[in-house]
């Protein structure tokens, strides 16, 4: 950054007749000047931002045992401790959302243009993620709903294709399609099997419907395979009766009040048609399912 701005600054700063050899002279200069002064900075401030991080993260832990513990009477018995059968071996919590938060950072910070997540690795972490959740020795409502929002916070950036995914089988990432969108898919089917069966707090799915991440599917270049994707996880969410369609119309039509491109306008249509389709499609299963009981 600093090289990158330090000679635009110079630039604008010196007169228009300055020499060139003196110009560069100088953005050399203040890039180097500018360096240091960060890194001076860093290694002076970094350590106490953790700290203060840290802290502010244990403080609210503490909190949220002391409600858990007045409660402790009305939560149930499995929310506090895993089964019988569980050996303890899981991943710990805060390893796990260290690994998310590196994978999200991957994808939403800078990185060098041959950074990619491998799709395996990925697959692997929510599969040890399922282990920690069901070993509920170490883990408390805090570090669960962080990990919650990880979840979803990925779901979001899986449909909108920008997790640079690789395929160690090829020679750098997905050439074809069809595989691209299985492994995609895949993915997201752990996702939905984890929210259903293993989290035991609320998972924010409204965060998928966010205008921040609604916006990275805008501006993706395959937004085709993003619709694709966005469909597949709209009905597992309704499939699995973690959303009602309700819910998401009432998102989408929120959606729809902001300016998007004419394309997307298309989609949020798109979306209010599916929505319809599966609320009838639901109202017909569970009307069949009332007429057997009363059959039964």
């Amino acid at each position: 950054f600093c090289g990158r701005k330090g000679p635009e600054a110079i630039q604008v700063l010196l007169p228009g007749e300055t020499s060139a050899s003196v110009l560069r002279t100088a953005e050399g200069i203040a890039s180097r000047l500018a360096t240091e002064k960060a890194c001076t900075w860093l290694s002076a401030n970094i350590t106490a931002l953790i700290r203060k991080e840290v802290k502010l993260g244990f403080d609210r832990l503490k909190k949220s045992q002391t409600v858990q513990s007045t409660n402790a009477s009305e939560v149930p018995g499995a929310l506090r401790n895993c089964s019988p059968e569980c050996k303890h071996n899981a991943p710990p919590p805060s390893q796990i959302a260290s690994e998310f938060k590196e994978l999200l950072s991957i994808t939403l910070g800078p990185k060098h243009s041959d950074e990619t997540v491998d799709h395996k690795h990925l697959d692997d972490l929510l599969r040890r993620l399922c282990q920690t959740l069901r070993c509920r020795q170490y883990i408390c409502p805090v570090i669960e709903q962080a990990l919650a929002k990880y979840t979803v916070e990925l779901a979001s950036l899986l449909v909108a294709g920008v997790i640079p995914l690789s395929n160690p089988n090829m020679k750098k990432d997905f050439r074809d399609h069809a595989s691209l969108c299985k492994s995609l898919q895949y993915s997201l089917r752990l996702l939905l099997a984890l929210w259903k069966d293993d989290f035991r707090v609320p998972v924010p799915f409204q965060l998928i419907f966010s205008e921040k991440n609604i916006s990275y599917t805008i501006e993706t270049r395959n937004r085709k395979l993003c619709w694709n994707e966005l469909s597949f996880l709209i009905r597992g969410l309704t499939e699995e009766g973690l959303m009602k369609t309700a819910e998401i119309e009432c998102y989408w039509r929120d959606l729809s009040q902001h300016s998007w491109p004419q394309d997307f306008m298309h989609v949020i249509k798109s979306v209010f048609g599916m929505c319809s389709e599966l609320a009838k499609t639901h109202k017909m299963e569970d009307q069949v399912a009332n007429e057997q009981r009363h059959t039964d």
